[in-house]
């Protein structure tokens, strides 16, 4: 049904609806554990938000690139992803969409990886509050990556 209605929207040159169904398209691969056929698409609506300039849309599916792109391969993170996450987090967060958890979540992680737990809590607890009354069950997982890192932080003083 996504397909059809993505080659409509492109018939139809309804840009706006075309890159909504492009990032909802490339959900779904994303839920199948299908990064790699979800990174072109996130990209394509990424862009074209962008150009049809609504910057919140714009930041969700490049958000949804990354989590792609940390959950397909050994990433090596650059102060510039870093810094592009960070960006797209005060977009949603400035925005006030529930999707900030996701730059938020990556964040924590990255900072979990480098055993910075103070940073990682910080950013998982904005991350908790993002997502509080996204009708989602990421705010459950949320708060239980959230609990973890504090568990973590308490055994190791």
């Amino acid at each position: 049904m996504l397909q059809f209605l993505l080659e409509r929207n492109r018939y139809i040159g309804n840009g706006f609806e075309e890159a909504i169904t492009l990032n909802n398209h490339a959900f779904e691969y994303l839920l199948e554990g299908r990064f790699q056929e979800a990174l072109p698409e996130f990209d394509q609506a990424a862009n074209l938000f962008h150009v049809l300039g609504d910057p919140v849309q714009s930041a969700n599916s490049r958000s949804n690139f990354w989590l792609c792109r940390f959950e397909s391969s050994d990433l090596e993170v650059s102060g510039q992803v870093e810094a592009e996450l960070k960006t797209l987090a005060e977009i949603l967060t400035d925005a006030r969409y529930w999707q900030a958890r996701k730059p938020l979540i990556l964040l924590a992680k990255l900072a979990e990886s480098r055993g910075d737990l103070e940073t990682a809590i910080a950013f998982a607890k904005m991350a908790v509050d993002a997502s509080k009354g996204s009708g989602t069950r990421y705010s459950e997982t949320d708060l239980q990556y959230f609990q973890q890192l504090q568990e973590l932080k308490l055994r190791a003083t």
